[in-house]
């Protein structure tokens, strides 16, 4: 792929690697200020798993409406400062310049060295003439946009494996069978008003009990659970209950999926990490409401007991003390926390619509348009005129003046139209071409700062081909006196 065709791709991939930009500014900032918040370890609260929820999917909605809709808050320091940043036009006094500060009138007055017949601009401050990609010679959103699809094609990857993990786990689970434990569950889930009891099984190969299933909700058990009492079990069955009950299996899915995709953002996997144990202490606080205190505790360790480190917990489903690390964490809250009420759906709307709104109206995200003009500040359209218009043929330099066939006499009038037509119309697009260039200049961006070196190159292009045709204009008329 030649440099042009990767800068139109760099060009086209532009808003998506915008796009990605401000979700990484946006999530940064909400998972640090939801893990700020929920700091407190034994906290419980719904207010508290609310906020690292809103923190998943805030900033996913929050960078596209600035991209698409509202722009960047921050978009006026941002212009500020990228003129200092591109520094594609620096002032010089060199050759192979364009004038824009006289409406067209430098080129008037060009003079042209005798080596190359390049037109020499003199009069006002002049700037030098980036070459055609200067302003961005590294195709970054392309780049970006490629290691970001990288980055998410391996984290995919590493999902689907782990998902595979757990089916694996899960073959050779049998339908539970003690009519014991079927019942406490049928018991528990008409108290904790599930519309059905889920289905119980029990494996062999499992040595914590597991809640998972979106469609068809399931609870596993590990092998030795007949072997807990009444308490205890009922302890275990609750907590597991409580995470079908509140759809935790959703948001688990939607955690693990998002910092797939993202893998980049580390603050995520933190996030993700925290909601869990919050998760945990919820249900064992349901769980202590429905039993006691003492035997969620007493259920935690015997549980925890079980455990070999060798087998590593699922990542697609939640369990009853599936890590050592919060056990005792676990058992304090259980013991010293009394269980927190719920929270009311206003409040929980309330936090996700102020936390979108501050990250939507508030936090810096990057541009990816260049800036639109309006109709009444545009007096001519330029664009077809700078992309697709080519100089005309009759002045290419590679093609001599028609030469008059009636006579020097007849030719030299002929000409002298012709160029007498093409400074008019130079005149004129200078002028539009410095009232376009102010435009593009009070909107600084990638696009706007290529679209000036293109529309640089042209008018330079056709000072060049006028200098030659005057050139030899004077040339014939000299001979012919």
């Amino acid at each position: 792929m030649n440099g042009s065709a990767l800068h139109e791709l760099d060009a086209v991939l532009a808003p998506i690697a915008a796009w990605l930009g401000t979700f990484a500014v946006h999530s940064l900032l909400a998972c640090a200020l939801a893990l700020a918040v929920v700091a407190r370890r034994r906290a419980a609260g719904e207010a508290h798993e609310g906020v690292l929820r809103t923190a998943l999917w805030a900033p996913l909605v929050s960078s596209t409406m600035q991209l698409v809709w509202l722009g960047s808050p921050w978009a006026a320091v941002a212009n500020a400062l990228a003129p200092l940043a591109a520094g594609s036009l620096a002032p010089i006094d060199a050759p192979s310049s364009v004038d824009f500060g006289s409406g067209g009138a430098g080129f008037a007055g060009a003079e042209f060295g005798a080596a190359n017949d390049a037109p020499v601009l003199a009069g006002a401050p002049t700037f030098e003439l980036a070459p055609p990609i200067a302003a961005s010679s590294v195709p970054w959103a392309a780049l970006t946009v490629f290691v970001a699809l990288t980055a998410a094609a391996f984290g995919l990857i590493a999902l689907c494996g782990s998902a595979a993990r757990l089916q694996q786990l899960l073959a050779t689970r049998e339908p539970e069978t003690d009519a014991r434990i079927l019942q406490r569950a049928a018991t528990l889930a008409r108290e904790l008003g599930l519309r059905q009891s889920p289905r119980i099984s029990r494996s062999a190969v499992l040595t914590t009990p597991i809640a998972f299933g979106l469609v068809r909700p399931e609870i596993c058990l590990p092998h030795r659970a007949a072997s807990l009492d009444d308490a205890s079990l009922r302890a275990m069955l609750a907590h597991e209950l409580a995470h079908l009950q509140r759809g935790d299996a959703v948001w688990m899915w939607a955690f693990a999926l998002v910092q797939a995709l993202f893998p980049w953002q580390l603050s995520l996997a933190a996030a993700r990490r925290r909601w869990t144990d919050l998760v945990e202490l919820r249900c064992d606080a349901i769980a202590a409401a429905r039993t006691s205190a003492t035997s969620v505790a007493r259920c935690l360790v015997e549980v925890a007991a079980w455990l070999q480190p060798a087998v590593q917990k699922p990542v697609t489903a939640l369990g009853m003390a599936a890590r050592r690390s919060a056990l005792r964490m676990r058992v304090e809250a259980a013991l010293a926390a009394p269980a927190v009420p719920g929270m009311k759906t206003a409040t929980r709307g309330a936090i996700a619509v102020l936390s979108l709104a501050t990250l939507t109206f508030a936090a810096p995200g990057f541009g990816a348009h260049a800036p639109k003009l309006e109709a009444a500040d545009a007096p001519v359209e330029l664009e077809p005129l700078l992309l697709e218009q080519e100089p005309p043929e009759p002045f290419d330099s590679d093609v001599e003046p028609p030469r008059a066939v009636a006579g020097a006499a007849a030719a030299g009038p002929a000409l002298d139209d012709l160029v007498a037509l093409l400074r008019r119309e130079h005149e004129q697009l200078a002028l539009d071409a410095n009232a376009l260039d102010a435009q593009l200049a009070a909107r600084p961006s990638t696009e706007s700062e290529l679209l000036r070196a293109a529309l640089q190159r042209r008018l330079l292009d056709l000072a060049q081909l006028r200098a030659r045709l005057e050139q030899r204009v004077g040339r014939r008329a000299s001979e012919t006196r």
